[in-house]
């Protein structure tokens, strides 16, 4: 590689180092974050340039602008990155950066060329706020009425919510009530429309009709899945996808002696739709053959019933890779073999 880049990027101003083969400094400065001004920092040096950024919320823009005009472009995790002492500014962030390029010390954050499924990244998270809202909302609905004395009844009817929040005799503490039940029920129209996309698309994306045929992945989680996990080619196996679902921990391990176990640095929002999608099974009237499998796991293998049913995410979680993969339709014999 000729250059090597540091990017210190914000949404208004981008900081730059640039170093040569060599490692000696040959550009630095700062420019207004812009098409243009990045498409300049790159094409300002000479020969095969290497660029690093950290992942933020503008990262993939920039990696979208700056790839065609670079021989590679790295997005990496911050909190991947080795620490470095003394005072924290951009100049120094970008210098850290270029330094860690330089020395091939970086772990990269998946950026895929695929614009729809990385746009859908965008849809689902949305959705998933609206999700969290509407429990948050809840959680204070229910915060309420406790604390006038009165029993909460989990409902999904308006009309039932504004019996219990008529129970309340505070004037003010009615009136939040009864605010916090227009607010749920705004966001579960909101919520509803969602679903009601999800459902539509699920016919106009090859992966995302395929993942809908494992059973207990309905049109939400396919959704989920896809957006995260892309085209399947970026994990080499489904242990690093098991990982980044969060479905097995890390043992840190010294002298022979495990001191620790710990989740992996993941995306929880696999791990609800691998985790959903074998509780649905579990529950299913249906027979297949993995529900034939979480049956051997409980019956044969004594598992108790919380660890079988991770197994089971874990095996989703490895027909989903292989369906991503090699593009194709689930069917009862993909259960059956060792991926």
């Amino acid at each position: 590689m000729d250059h090597y880049i540091g990017l210190d990027a914000h949404s208004k101003t981008c900081t730059f180092v640039a170093m040569d083969s060599s490692g000696k400094i040959v550009r630095e400065g700062f420019f207004k974050t812009s098409e243009s001004g990045l498409k300049s920092m790159v094409k300002s040096l000479e020969g095969d340039v290497a660029v690093v950024l950290e992942e933020t919320n503008i990262s993939h823009w920039i990696y979208n602008t700056i790839k065609p005009h670079a021989k590679k472009v790295i997005v990496c995790h911050a909190a991947h990155l080795p620490k470095k002492s003394g005072p924290k500014t951009d100049y120094r962030d970008a210098l850290h950066l270029v330094k860690q390029l330089r020395a091939e010390n970086l772990t990269p954050v998946h950026h895929d060329d695929d614009e729809g499924l990385m746009d859908l990244r965008s849809v689902v998270s949305s959705y998933q706020g609206i999700v969290d809202s509407i429990v948050q909302q809840k959680n204070r609905f229910k915060a309420i009425l406790r604390s006038e004395g009165i029993e909460y009844n989990l409902t999904k009817l308006k009309s039932k919510r504004i019996e219990q929040s008529n129970k309340i005799k505070s004037i003010p503490k009615q009136t939040v009530a009864k605010r916090i039940i227009d607010h749920i029920e705004a966001l579960e129209t909101i919520k509803s429309s969602y679903a009601k996309d999800f459902h539509n698309n699920r016919y106009r994306n090859q992966h995302i009709r395929n993942l809908r045929t494992i059973p207990g992945i309905g049109p939400i989680r396919a959704h989920t899945i896809a957006a995260y996990i892309s085209t399947g080619h970026r994990f080499e196996n489904k242990h690093k996808l098991w990982a980044y679902s969060k479905l097995v921990r890390h043992q840190d391990v010294s002298d022979g002696f495990i001191y620790s176990k710990r989740t992996p640095q993941g995306r929880s929002e696999l791990k609800n739709a691998f985790m959903g999608a074998a509780l649905k099974i579990v529950i299913s009237p249906k027979e297949n053959a993995l529900k034939a499998y979480y049956r051997n796991l409980v019956i044969e293998k004594h598992l108790d019933h919380k660890k079988a049913r991770k197994a089971l995410a874990r095996k989703i979680a490895a027909i989903a890779l292989v369906t991503l993969k090699k593009e194709i339709k689930y069917n009862d014999q993909l259960a059956t073999i060792r991926h």
